[in-house]
């Protein structure tokens, strides 16, 4: 991709994110500080769907992210929505390629790889398109961390945008993420 490409597609998806987080109506950035609650939370299932057979199956992409432009990444499609990863210039210090990998059914998941951390935090965007949300507010989805060590899910903080029907939160490191609520 030429260097007018990258920036173009850079600043395309700083405006998408902007606008996400207007239309989700909140008035300050949540911080990528994940919550000690003693709270239990739970992903979201989104049902499997015609294109797909069974459970656990992923959509994915992989993009170099650079220190001087940064970048973005999406995954999805028009039944599941779209989930991103929107990484600022200078959150990485060498050019790195990442694959962002997001669930078409069952739990509603993104991963990342490699296992990474970054200097700044970055936006990830989760679509929760087709989630059944049986005995769910909408309103109190949010980002969930897997924390491998203790095999709970952890809050990330996030808002939800009921437009668009995504979750955004801030990260730091990679690790595998869905969209939540307490259960």
């Amino acid at each position: 991709m030429s260097r007018r490409k990258s920036r173009a597609f850079h600043a395309t998806g700083a405006v998408l994110l902007a606008l996400l987080w207007v239309v989700s109506g909140c008035s300050e950035r949540p911080t990528p500080v994940q919550s000690s609650s003693s709270k239990r939370y739970a992903p979201v299932v989104r049902p499997a769907h015609g294109k797909v057979a069974a459970a656990d199956q992923w959509v994915e992409a992989t993009r170099t992210i650079t220190p001087e432009a940064g970048g973005a990444i999406e995954v999805g499609d028009e039944i599941i929505g779209k989930s991103s990863l929107a990484v600022p210039p200078g959150a990485v210090s060498a050019p790195v390629e990442i694959t962002m990998k997001a669930t078409t059914s069952g739990p509603v998941v993104v991963e990342f790889a490699p296992k990474f951390e970054f200097a700044k935090p970055v936006t990830v965007s989760i679509s929760y398109r087709g989630a059944d949300l049986t005995g769910v507010d909408e309103t109190n989805l949010t980002v969930l961390y897997n924390n491998e060590a203790s095999s709970e899910w952890e809050l990330v903080t996030s808002a939800v945008n009921l437009n668009s029907k995504a979750v955004v939160g801030y990260l730091r490191h990679f690790s595998q993420y869905a969209v939540g609520s307490e259960h």
